[in-house]
């Protein structure tokens, strides 16, 4: 037998008593980290605490401590929870502690020890329960369930015949608890996933009912909750078993309101035309049925019409009734409304879903739930292609806004997005004319306080375009200075400034309108639409707006590949004007000096070994190699040429050819240094020789 003496069972209480201490004292002090391990330490302590035996001396003097320690946790944990000062499961933690320590109380077995410590470890699992935690309410279940067979014994020990009205009354509070306990049971084993448990537990909590019929309502909405937890994870069959358990609990024990019992109905209806619409049908019919007529509500009627309208072949009288009574229901929600109308939209049923939507603005008229009817109306007209009955209804809501009726502004947004998605579905179509329509009226729904608006921006630069498609260039260019006025620093004004002064063909104007696009540096489309600028120019044959136009680019753009497009364009520009007049030599030069540049960056980035690169590397180098040939009368553009053509040449592989290329273009700049020393006796061509030799 082992010997707890003052060194062990003594010490233990002691820490016991001061990490209680320091939990009911300055709990609200404790971060969530330190909490729990006080908690921790504290179960650590009581598993090795053995239960106090009064017949020791040592033990009858910790006995009273013991009890002192698990009365001010649990009062702690219920002036906790009825503060909120702390959290669910920290106020399960220290009910769960206090029940640890009841259960090492020692003594004789005594019935009001017992009932104490059930009604603790219940209430204990109900609390674990309650912040989701099944595993350690499992726990304290089975320590309840312990008591009460303790309880439950002593009561058949009991041969006093005076007492036996008591015991009767006692035996029925005990076998109430077990009921409780079996149910907290099958609640747990529901959420650690054990649900063939938990379907036992359910099942003999249900025998004891007989004598307990005030308890069903609490089997019934256990058995529901699992029904739904279910549903909600797609788990239908099960969902089906629980919704039944939860409404034949209710039928059988007439503990749970109609209202309940309907609302279980119409889950169950759900679980069944969710689960197979075909099979469950008629089934799913039957339960909804049953679930109107034990309280009608529009939710139910809205399930009866989801279920006619599942079926193979319907009757038209039929439905149109089953959405007239959803629709005329006294509970009924403008948004519920909606929902069984869209489900007639689902279902292609167009003379439902105006039906309905004429029945559901006639019932919300002069509330403010009509201007969401509207809105569902004209998308239903918009996406269905009714397009003349979408014009006259966008003008009846254009009219009643210009009343001062005051529409919501997440309403007007979503006007806004369906009219212009519909223009922008009518422009990719090439319907401008109908297009400007729609952009029209959504600019008619503005009501002026969107001054310096980007979407009045966008709006008239969308406009613009599809003047410009029309060739209606004068409307074009007012709808463009207005998008000007509301968003001045847009890349894409500034573009569509520039597209009507190429058609104009407006040389002035256009240069105005690309130079504003270049000084759009925070706009990310600013260089895709200076390469756009350039290649419309080309398509108008404005040489001159081009040049410029890939002058920005090269200036602006951060896109390697996009850099040495814009180049070799500028020197192709610039070369076919060579064939015909006096070429300018020297942007010539500096189109090819930029392009080094940039191309030596990427190589210095390790990028030397790709591709493209080399191959933009190769026709910069021949460029620069032709130029230089046609310079022989010229001495100092040829030493240019050739300098720049080896400098190129050195950035590509050091294969035989390469190398043969850089030492002709070091000959040749050296032939051509001596030369210009020779005739002008230039300090310059001097310097450039011993660059050129010491190369």
């Amino acid at each position: 037998m082992m010997d707890y003496g003052d060194t062990s069972i003594l010490s233990t209480v002691s820490q016991i008593q001061a990490l209680t201490k320091e939990l009911v004292k300055a709990k609200e002090e404790l971060d969530k980290e330190r909490f729990s391990h006080v908690v921790n330490k504290l179960l650590q302590l009581i598993e090795t605490l053995p239960a106090v035996d009064l017949s020791l001396v040592e033990h009858r003097a910790v006995e009273p401590l013991v009890q002192s320690c698990a009365v001010n946790l649990w009062n702690e944990a219920v002036t906790s929870k009825n503060e909120g000062t702390v959290l669910v499961d920290q106020t399960a933690a220290l009910r769960h502690l206090a029940c640890k320590l009841l259960f090492r109380e020692g003594g004789p077995i005594v019935a009001e020890k017992c009932k104490k410590q059930a009604m603790v470890a219940l209430k204990s699992a109900r609390a674990w329960l309650d912040c989701g935690n099944p595993s350690m309410a499992e726990e304290t279940l089975g320590l309840s369930e312990k008591a009460l067979g303790k309880l439950l014994a002593l009561l058949v020990d009991s041969s006093n015949e005076s007492d036996k009205a008591d015991v009767s009354y006692d035996k029925s509070c005990i076998e109430k608890d077990m009921l409780k306990v079996l149910a907290y049971k099958a609640e747990s084993a529901f959420g650690q996933q054990q649900f063939e448990n938990a379907s036992r537990h359910l099942q003999a909590s249900r025998e004891m009912l007989v004598k307990f019929p005030e308890e069903a309502a609490y089997l019934s909405m256990l058995s529901y909750n699992c029904g739904v937890e279910r549903y909600n994870g797609g788990r239908l069959q099960e969902a089906v078993y629980w919704l039944r358990q939860s409404y034949e609990i209710g039928k059988e024990q007439h503990a749970v309101s109609a209202r309940h019992q309907a609302r279980t109905l119409r889950l169950l209806s759900s679980a069944y035309i969710d689960w197979d619409p075909e099979k469950y049908h008629d089934l799913a019919a039957n339960t909804v049925a049953l679930a109107n007529a034990d309280c009608s509500h529009p939710a139910g009627l809205y399930l009866k019409l989801r279920i006619l309208l599942c079926a193979a072949e319907d009757d038209e009288t039929t439905t149109q009734a089953a959405l007239r009574d959803c629709l005329h229901h006294p509970e009924l929600t403008a948004e519920l409304g909606l929902t069984a109308i869209d489900l007639c939209v689902k279902n292609s049923r167009h003379n439902l879903v105006m039906s309905g939507l004429r029945q559901l603005m006639e019932r919300f008229e002069e509330k403010t739930e009509a201007d969401s009817i509207r809105l569902f109306h004209l998308k239903y007209l918009l996406h269905s292609c009714h397009l003349a009955e979408a014009e006259t209804l966008v003008n009846q809501i254009i009219e009643r806004r210009s009343t001062r009726h005051r529409f919501a502004d997440s309403i007007v947004k979503q006007l806004q997005s369906l009219l212009w998605e519909q223009a922008s579905s009518s422009f990719e179509v090439k319907q401008y004319e109908e297009c400007l329509r729609w952009y029209s009226y959504a600019l008619r729904l503005f009501d002026g306080s969107e001054n310096g608006s980007e979407d009045l921006g966008k709006l008239f630069r969308n406009r613009c375009a599809c003047f410009c498609a029309l060739k209606q260039l004068d409307q074009a260019k007012q709808a463009v200075e207005q998008a000007k006025k509301h968003d001045p620093l847009n890349a894409y004004t500034c573009y569509m400034q520039f597209k009507i002064a190429i058609l104009q063909e407006n040389v002035v104007y256009a240069l105005q309108a690309l130079e504003d696009l270049c000084l759009c540096k925070n706009d990310n489309d600013m260089q895709d639409l200076i390469s756009l600028a350039a290649q419309l120019a080309f398509e108008t044959n404005s040489k001159d707006v081009a040049l410029t136009a890939l002058e920005g680019l090269v200036v602006h753009s951060t896109k390697p590949q996009q850099i040495f497009i814009a180049l070799r364009c500028l020197l192709r520009l610039r070369l076919a004007v060579q064939a015909q007049t006096r070429p300018d030599v020297d942007k010539i030069l500096s189109y090819l000096e930029t392009a080094h540049a940039h191309l030596r960056k990427r190589c210095l980035e390790g990028e030397g070994g790709d591709a493209y690169l080399r191959s933009e590397i190769d026709w910069f180098t021949k460029v620069a190699w032709n130029m230089g040939l046609q310079s022989e009368s010229d001495e100092l553009q040829l030493l240019r040429f050739f300098t720049l053509c080896r400098e190129l040449s050195s950035l590509s592989s050091p294969d035989t050819k390469n190398l043969l290329r850089q030492k002709t273009c070091l000959i040749v700049s050296s032939a051509a240094c001596l030369q210009i020393a020779k005739e002008t006796n230039s300090p310059e061509a001097r310097v450039f020789f011993n660059i050129t030799l010491f190369a």
